[in-house]
């Protein structure tokens, strides 16, 4: 459909090939972008981002049997009223919640 509006876009322009095709004028634009030839490479490790063995200490907590049932956010309030985090966060808690390919 694509080269279709263009050949047509050349006679009556874009706007109205697309309306006569009841076709999106952003499909033909898109259509018009090179394509890109390789992904985005991927983010690197934030500095403060937790090792995995930090990692597998919160998965465990969270997963004990006292905090089966808890949100990530209660775990970290009730560890702060028992003094028992020092170092991590509430963000930290709950991105490490789940681990990769958990649904």
């Amino acid at each position: 459909m694509i080269p279709v509006a263009e050949a047509l876009a050349d006679t009556v322009g874009v706007n109205r090939a697309c309306a006569t095709l009841a076709l999106p004028r952003s499909a033909v634009y898109r259509a018009r972008q090179p394509q890109r030839a390789k992904p985005a490479p991927p983010r690197p490790t934030p500095a403060r981002a937790l090792s995995e063995g930090e990692k597998s200490v919160v998965r465990e907590t969270l997963n004990s049997e006292r905090f089966q049932d808890s949100a990530p956010r209660e775990v970290y309030a009730t560890l702060l009223d028992d003094a028992a985090l020092s170092v991590l966060g509430a963000d930290d808690v709950s991105n490490s919640a789940r681990k990769p390919g958990d649904s």
